[in-house]
């Protein structure tokens, strides 16, 4: 996903801007506001999928003020993908963005792709604000200005250099005008796209999507599911409609007595689970398995408004009367809108169901409360065997490599022979543990702890106990 005119600048931490399971790439303006007051300027970022993210490197982030590129290579994948904005030229208040600064930031993109030693797919995207160029001949348009001339000119080399071709031919603004460009060198990658219009409240361009022909991630399939440990781990011990009166009432009208005696110890651990499960069964809902879980009903509306768009959207790009194009772009903004209400709404129905949680289950609250913060924990600074602090990545890591390399042990065919003889003299008596030491120690656990290799609740000692 490529970003232009982010606004973004060193102060913004990638953990305010960060979407689940993606990893940004973004090369902010180089050249700060030269007021107080007013805003940022400039800027793309990328966000590649994880999957894809973890075998792939920033190839080029470069900025001059007037043009911002951000170029991230797969050596795997044999991909090159670069988003670029180039601002409106405003020589008049200082502003320039004209030939010069566009041929040099043409050239640093070149050189990038240069320096590969094999010829990538190259994918380059981005709002070139070239209003004045025909496509797909990549040839300027009647009275168009001399200064954005010379800039198509340079396009139209660096195509021809890598063989790339535009395929976006329809307008990308609300004014009519292709300014959103994507150049490529294999068509064959990318079997479709679509132009989606956007609400003038957040932004004059429109959305450009495309579809390639890059594998989806790998995800499990329906049938795969998690083997339960024990038959506690059925039960959702966590719900509010557990019946705990009734559970703490019918282990207290159990005979332990009887039922322990002439048990051995693991025949009477045996019993404590049999029992302790018959008294759940009936008072701990069972717990819902997440593949066969039931989609609410906001979420419902939100998909049907979603698969709505994208029929709108087709019907959008294909037909020519402008009175029906008006009347579905009105039914488009409509349907943003909707969504977007419903999404700030969804966001506040989990924010109030995680503040409720607080007491009973505080590590849904947390969960919640770390995919809100601003500020990653970082791994670091680290001291080496001289006592200096090492805070750079690569020093880092190599520290931590030689650590784990040091622990290793080199494994054996066969298992060592232990003589253990135990002397019959020797015996631990003065070790007694009392039922108030029970207590204390189921008391110290967290209802939210993990259960054991039993299975056993820690919620269920804590309540019953």
């Amino acid at each position: 996903m490529g970003l232009t005119e982010t606004w973004l600048h060193d102060s913004h931490l990638e953990a305010e801007i960060e979407i689940d399971d993606y990893t940004i790439f973004r090369s902010d303006r180089a050249i700060k506001k030269n007021k107080r007051r007013g805003r940022h300027s400039g800027g793309v970022a990328i966000y590649l999928r994880n999957d894809l993210a973890s075998k792939t490197e920033s190839l080029l982030s470069y900025s001059n003020g007037a043009v911002e590129i951000e170029a991230i290579h797969s050596k795997i994948e044999k991909l090159v993908v670069a988003t670029l904005y180039r601002q409106p030229d405003d020589s008049t208040h200082g502003r320039p963005s004209g030939k010069t600064e566009f041929k040099a930031a043409i050239k640093a993109l070149s050189r990038s792709i240069e320096s590969l030693d094999y010829t990538p797919d190259i994918i380059v995207g981005g709002d070139f604000n070239l209003p004045h160029t025909s496509w797909p001949e990549c040839a300027p348009k009647q009275g168009c200005p001399k200064e954005e001339r010379e800039m198509i000119d340079l396009l139209q080399k660096f195509s021809n250099d890598f063989m790339l071709n535009q395929i976006i031919l329809d307008p990308t603004h609300h004014q009519g005008n292709t300014l959103d460009l994507v150049l490529t060198n294999n068509d064959m990658m990318v079997h479709s796209q679509d132009i989606q219009p956007t609400t003038l409240s957040i932004s004059d361009h429109y959305l450009v999507r495309l579809y390639t022909q890059y594998k989806a991630p790998n995800l499990p399939t329906q049938n795969e599911k998690s083997p339960r440990l024990s038959p506690f781990d059925d039960l959702n011990y966590h719900s509010k409609d557990v019946e705990w009166d009734e559970i703490i009432t019918t282990l207290s009208d159990i005979d332990w007595n009887s039922i322990m005696a002439n048990k051995t110890v693991d025949q009477m651990l045996e019993q404590i689970y049999k029992k302790s499960l018959e008294a759940s069964t009936d008072n701990v809902p069972i717990r819902q398995d997440q593949s066969k879980k039931k989609i609410s009903k906001q979420k419902r509306l939100r998909m049907n408004l979603a698969r709505r768009r994208r029929r709108i959207n087709k019907r959008y790009q294909r037909i020519t009367s402008p009175v029906s194009k008006d009347k579905l772009y009105k039914e488009l903004i409509q349907i943003e809108v909707k969504l977007q209400k419903l999404y700030q709404e969804s966001d506040e129905y989990k924010e109030k169901k995680a503040c409720e949680a607080i007491q009973e289950n505080f590590k849904f609250f947390f969960s919640y409360a770390k995919k809100k913060r601003k500020i990653k924990s970082n791994v670091g600074p680290l001291q080496d065997e001289s006592k200096n602090m090492v805070t750079d990545s690569i020093g880092m890591a190599e520290l931590l490599a030689d650590q784990y390399s040091s622990v290793f042990s080199t494994p054996q065919n066969q298992p060592p022979e232990i003589n253990f003889q135990r002397n019959a003299s020797e015996s631990i008596s003065d070790i007694k543990i009392t039922p108030e030491d029970i207590l204390a120690a189921i008391d110290e656990l967290r209802p939210t702890a993990a259960s054991g290799p039993n299975g056993y609740p820690a919620i269920l000692l804590k309540k019953c106990s």
